[in-house]
């Protein structure tokens, strides 16, 4: 089965704070989630640079968060990329929490597979984007073909 995707779309900034809104779309093919959150223009330029050189161990884990798994914040967003199995096998750990009450509320849960090089790219992109001058970044998973 093919890996999945993350699409991120930038639109205008939000009131005076210089923010900007975003939708977040994550898809394994089988499940997937969509969030719009807010956040400022470099929100992802460090775990873009992080992903660039990832893994470095067998046992490296990288994790990306934007509010807290809790009511104490307007959403969730966690993604944990981590290596398992055999070398060369990667995945990303894919938590979407909108926090809404009942019946607008929508946990995601659900792993993506993908080649480190793959998350290399992804992180090369995530580094260098610029979302007040690209609107949208797409990025597709690719795997080894025992994954």
């Amino acid at each position: 089965m093919p890996g999945g995707q993350i699409k991120i779309n930038a639109f205008s900034d939000n009131a005076n704070d210089g923010s900007l809104q975003y939708s977040l779309y994550i898809c394994n093919n089988v499940s997937s989630t969509y969030i719009y959150f807010y956040d400022f223009a470099d929100c992802f330029r460090d775990i873009g640079y992080a992903l660039m050189n990832f893994p470095q161990q067998p046992d490296d884990s990288i994790n990306f968060e934007i509010g807290t798994d809790d009511d104490q914040s307007d959403y969730y967003i966690a993604l944990q990329f981590f290596c398992f199995g055999e070398p060369g096998k990667c995945a990303i750990h894919v938590v979407i929490d909108n926090h809404q009450p009942d019946p607008d509320y929508c946990r995601s849960e659900f792993y993506i597979t993908a080649e480190p090089d793959s998350l290399n790219k992804l992180g090369k992109m995530l580094n260098e984007w610029d979302p007040k001058a690209i609107n949208e970044i797409v990025w597709n998973a690719e795997q080894l073909l025992n994954c």
